[in-house]
This record gives C-alpha cells, structure tokens and sequence, in this order.
C-alpha cells in the first residue's frame, strides 16, 4: 500500500497534460504543507518520522520527474497551449489559492478574537463574520487583483475564488461544532460509568468545559495556551485517570503527564452540557483538588498551579493581615505531601563535608557546610524535630535583606520569602502563612500519612 502511495503521484506525474504539470505540483506541495505539519507534532513518534522521510522521498522523486519532462517538453514541442485550456489551468490555481487565502483569514481572526474576546462562543460569531466579511470584501478588493484580465474572465475567476474561499471556511465552522460532538460521545464511552469531568484548552491554560462550545475545535486547542487540545479526568479525586484528546486518533488517548484538577468529577458530564453557557466571574475563587482535597483561594491571590510536582503558588497579599515589615516578598509555594528535601537550596550534610555550628538563635540552629564541591561555606538556619527530620529552614542574603524561608507540617511543605528583619520572629510567620494555607482548604488539610499516593 505505501509502494502504490509513492508510486501513483510519479505515474501520474509522467502521464498527465504538460500545461496541468504547474497545477499539479501546487496541489502536491499544498498536501505536502498539511502533512508535514500532521507529522512534525510535538509528540511525534518513530512512525512520523518515517512519514515525514517518505514524503521528502515521493516529493524529490515527483520534481525530479516532472522537471526533466518540463524540459523536454519546452525543447521539442514549439507548439502553443491552446487558450481555453490555459484559462482552465488558471481557475484551478484559483479555486486552490482561495482555501487557502481564505484559512489564513480565518486564523488570524480566531487570534485577533482569542486575544480580546476570549471565549468559544466569541470564536464562532468571529469565523461567521470572518466568512460574511470574505463574501462581500472579495468583489471589492478583485479589480486590484486581476485588473489586466478579460471582464467575462475575471469575473468568473473572483466567482471561483469566492465560493472555494467560503466553501472552507463553512466548512471549518462545521468541522469545529462536529467535533464537540465527537469529544462528548467518546468521553462518555471512555469514562465506563465512573464519574469525570474535562477541561478545555483557553489562553489562561487547561479551563473546566462548560458548555459543549468548550469542546469544539476551535475552542479545544493546545494553541490557545494549554499543554493539550483538552483533558479528560476519570475515577476518583485520590486516584485520578489522565486522558487527553488526539485529534488525529479522534479519541481520549492515556495520559502519563498528570495534570491539575479543577473541576469536579459528575457522571455522564459530556451528556449533560448545555450548548452553551457564560464565563465565570473573574471575582470568583480558584478551584482545584490536590493531595486528595480541594482547594478555593481568592482570585486575589493570583494562584496558580503546577501538575510536575504537584504544587501550587499564591501571592500573600495584603488580605493575609500581615504587617509590611513582616509580610511575604514573593509568592507562597505549596507542596502538599511533598516528598523530597524542604527546600531545593536545603543542603543535606554528606559523609566527609565539615558540619560546623556558628550559634544557636531565636530556637534555630545556624549551621555552615563545607564540601569540596563548593568552593563558598553553605550558611543555613535549620530546625530539627525529635526525630532529627529538618522541619524549618531558612536562608538569608545580607545584599537583598531577605530571606528563603520553607518549613513542613503535617507533611506539608511551605516556602515563602520575608524580609530578613523578620527572622527573630519565624514562628509567629509560620503560623500565619500556615493559618492563611488553612483557610483555603474548607474541608480540611490533606491526610499526607496515608498510604495511597498522593493525586496530582
């Protein structure tokens, strides 16, 4: 099948009329745009690779093929094309450019509209005046165009440009509400009666679907600022299955990259959207479940989150009562049942490093780490529980005046940063941030003890 594949566009090379061999080539070269860009996906396997490999190969071979026929042709035929067939070859260049012409019109709209009107219902209303705009613009701008033509010919040139312009993008607005019904049939079929939710990809990242515009084409995709096309989350909050949707598969594939979950798992989620539904005041908090529990911070805060580790970030603010001589420099960075080491600046005493201890202040111990890695002591204050595990640790910088700040508990890891002038006062810090942590989590902190894995 692939050797008919390589072989049909040389036959057809060598066989068809020379004044269709120009035509020919841009339709090639057209289909070969398209599949290069199916191929070169940033998730490309082996498999593409050797499409992409077998393209270059049948399109070296087709221009190679039809160049030499082009030369022997113009060497031993004097004879003219006859005019008729000439203008039929240039409509085909026509009715090809107009798609063309007309998609690049219609991505620069979706842009233009994603950028000040964000939204799906936004999108379509702006490929439906991106296609009324196109019909009643292209009489207008097409004298400039073609202006040294026949009359009788150019008018049905700008006819056939016209209608292949509109026909793709009617075309593309039909493509895009299909596929929201594509993303819900088989999202009901993926889930298999466990309860799930989907999240649609938007310029402020992976967004929960509202409505079934949410899932349309031009509204799920990675482009617009998310990490997939959209997400699909199955099971439970505990234990949540990663799915994202491939456009080429047209299916809900496995994911192995866990994600962040931000809206609540219902079953038969898709069957129940309606077609559409308004965006959610920008007042209203951020939800998300993380560790098992959920989350609800203030818009306020700016949060944001982070599926690698799994984290998440919030500007302290002047809601959290703190005084600005005591109050966070930077954003507070959360790892709830985090594992690893308190902070990654947190240097662990190996074998053969000289541990040395300045002076013990304020509860703390402040201690100095020379290894042969370093050629600079490691200065860091450090507070050790009963069981010798490092559950405060602080770092501070004389050229800044500040300090980096982490602790842990109930196996959460916390890091903010204070002004150094706050040190003798750590504690009364902690329990700030870590009452203001509390607060946005109203059905109670993660349990980081259990022993299932904690979800991402």
């Amino acid at each position: 099948m692939v050797l008919l594949l390589l072989l049909l566009p040389l036959v057809l090379t060598a066989l068809i009329p020379r004044r269709w061999l120009g035509p020919w080539f841009a339709t090639l070269l057209l289909g070969f745009a398209l599949c290069w860009l199916d191929f070169s996906r940033v998730n490309a396997r082996a498999g593409d690779m050797l499409g992409m490999g077998f393209l270059m190969l049948m399109l070296s071979a087709v221009l190679a093929v039809g160049a030499v026929r082009w030369a022997l042709t113009a060497i031993f035929r004097k004879t003219p094309e006859p005019v008729a067939d000439l203008h039929a070859v240039h409509l085909y260049y026509v009715a090809l450019g107009g798609p063309v012409v007309a998609a690049a019109l219609l991505v620069a709209t979706l842009q233009v509209v994603d950028v000040w009107w964000p939204g799906a219902l936004a999108l379509h209303l702006g490929a439906v005046v991106a296609g009324v705009g196109w019909w009643f613009a292209i009489p207008k701008v097409w004298p400039a165009v073609w202006p040294l033509s026949a009359v009788p010919y150019r008018v049905q040139a700008r006819t056939v440009f016209r209608m292949a312009g509109l026909v793709a993008i009617v075309g593309a607005i039909a493509w895009s509400l299909a596929s929201s019904y594509s993303k819900a049939d088989a999202a009901q079929q993926a889930a298999q009666g466990q309860p799930y939710c989907l999240l649609s990809g938007s310029p402020h990242g992976m967004q929960p679907v509202l409505s079934r515009l949410d899932l349309s084409g031009f509204a799920a995709r990675a482009s617009r600022g998310g990490d997939r096309h959209a997400r699909m989350v199955a099971g439970t909050v505990e234990q949540p299955v990663w799915r994202y949707w491939s456009y080429r598969q047209s299916a809900w594939q496995q994911d192995p990259l866990p994600g962040v979950l931000t809206c609540p798992l219902v079953p038969n989620r898709a069957s129940a959207l309606p077609w559409w539904a308004p965006a959610p005041v920008g007042g209203d908090p951020m939800r998300f479940w993380m560790a098992g529990v959920a989350w609800s911070i203030p818009r306020a805060h700016l949060p944001t989150t982070d599926c690698a580790m799994p984290a998440f970030q919030y500007l302290p603010a002047s809601a959290n009562g703190l005084s600005p001589s005591r109050a966070a420099l930077a954003r507070v960075h959360v790892r709830p049942c985090g594992r690893g080491p308190i902070h990654p600046w947190y240097l662990a005493p190996s074998p053969g490093d000289q541990v040395r201890t300045l002076h013990q202040a304020y509860g703390l111990e402040q201690q100095e780490i020379v290894t042969s890695r370093r050629a600079v002591p490691h200065v860091q204050w450090i507070l050790r529980d009963a069981a010798g595990e490092v559950t405060a640790w602080m770092q501070c910088h004389a050229a800044s005046g500040s300090c980096h700040h982490a602790f842990k508990r109930e196996g959460i890891a916390v890091e903010f940063t204070h002004p150094e002038a706050a040190l003798p006062a750590w504690q009364q810090l902690e329990d700030e941030q870590w009452a203001q942590l509390r607060s946005f989590a109203p059905d109670g902190l993660p349990a980081c003890n259990r022993t299932t894995a904690p979800a991402g």
